[in-house]
């Protein structure tokens, strides 16, 4: 292997490990984006309620009975992820 070879594998080997990188970045960003709509839209749907519901087991619809009827356990629970999601999220 003469130094031009060595050093056009240098080169490749270089460009590979940039292009890796840049994937990886991308694809980081992509599911922050992704998990950020994500939580957003279901803490949006606890107030006002866009996506149906489906039916739950007996301890789960108990829990889920409970929060509702304490009238501000439910809109502080869905209201504290909104603004975690929004402020917190994107900082980190």
């Amino acid at each position: 292997m003469n130094t031009q070879t060595a050093h056009q594998d240098d080169v490749n080997e270089g460009s590979r490990r940039e292009t890796v990188k840049r994937l990886a970045r991308s694809l980081l960003t992509a599911e922050r984006i992704l998990m950020g709509l994500m939580f957003v839209g279901f803490g949006v749907n606890g107030f006002l309620g866009i996506m149906p519901t489906s039916l739950a087991h007996d301890g789960s619809a108990a829990l889920g009975g409970a929060l509702m009827k304490a009238s501000y356990l439910f809109p502080l629970l869905k209201g504290t992820e909104v603004l975690l999601e929004v402020y917190v999220k994107p900082r980190t």
